[in-house]
């Protein structure tokens, strides 16, 4: 005889995910996900200027820049892009550079402290760190985390794009591109789930095992990449075909693309911390079970 009859275990796995999602809704995970995500916007353009002004020190030259910028934007933004590249280089980019890399840090470590808060109010912690050390902290977590947001878009939801831009432009490295993006399903999930392992290791100000933030790290990884392969599906097959938003459809999915992404890094925090009992005890019984079968073999 079952000790669990079906209905009774439907109704432990009802209980269990409506308490998740009154969770999600206690913890305000929309509303960070929307903070978040609202200033990493505002930092990405100023770290496209800042970018586009350090390359004026590189070999390239103002044309073949902007042919590489134009190729990514939608029809009705290459005179915009144009326009700016060319006020780049038609100016000294020194003061231009303190500019936007202080407009860049100021705008992203607001992002990264979404995220603490986010992370502290998911692991009910109260925030004891006064607010200069919290701004230092996200400078260097701003860092990382924009970093593997651009690695995120680039290889997989741009990963077409770039390899034509590559073969058009750097034929003799498109081999080992094309090689590297191939594995993309194999290594970015890996990537992803040590970053987000590192973020919720370190961004709350609370100690946990490094096990404990894997579950979660693991899911929006994940998370992640199902999600940005679906918007590259639609970045290849049917970006020419909106007629809503017209040329700002790209625009508009990047923001959507990137408070989703935030969203589903909340829900890995929330995971790691509502089902942690539950992973506790599987890991206790598969540790029972495997000494019991040590046991037994020394028998």
């Amino acid at each position: 005889m079952n000790k669990y009859p079906p209905k009774t275990f439907f109704r432990k796995i009802y209980g269990l995910l409506k308490g998740f999602l009154n969770r999600l809704n206690e913890d305000h995970i929309s509303a960070f996900s929307a903070q978040g995500s609202y200033f990493f916007i505002l930092a990405f353009f100023p770290f496209l200027m800042l970018m586009l002004t350090l390359i004026q020190y590189t070999p390239i030259t103002e044309d073949v820049l902007i042919d590489i910028v134009v190729s990514f934007l939608p029809e009705g933004f290459h005179s915009t892009a144009s326009g700016i590249i060319n006020e780049l280089y038609s100016k000294s980019g020194t003061a231009l550079i303190s500019i936007t890399a202080i407009a860049l840090l100021w705008s992203a470590s607001k992002g990264i402290l979404a995220l603490i808060r986010g992370f502290n109010c998911i692991y009910q912690i109260d925030e004891k760190r006064n607010y200069f050390i919290l701004r230092f902290i996200s400078v260097l977590y701003t860092i990382a985390f924009i970093v593997g947001i651009v690695i995120t878009l680039a290889i997989l939801v741009f990963g077409n794009s770039l390899l034509k831009l590559i073969d058009l432009h750097f034929p003799i490295i498109y081999n080992i591109v094309e090689w590297i993006i191939s594995l993309r399903g194999l290594y970015i999930p890996i990537f992803l789930s040590l970053i987000f392992v590192i973020l919720y290791k370190l961004v709350p100000n609370k100690n946990f095992r490094f096990v404990d933030h894997l579950p979660g790290a693991i899911f929006s990884a994940l998370g992640w990449e199902v999600f940005s392969f679906a918007y590259s599906i639609y970045i290849d097959y049917y970006a020419n075909y909106s007629y809503i938003y017209g040329s700002l459809t790209s625009i508009i999915l990047l923001l959507l693309w990137l408070y989703f992404c935030m969203y589903i890094l909340f829900l890995g925090a929330e995971i790691n911390v509502y089902f942690r009992r539950h992973f506790q005890m599987a890991h206790n019984f598969v540790k029972q079970h495997r000494d019991e079968s040590k046991n037994e073999d020394l028998v």
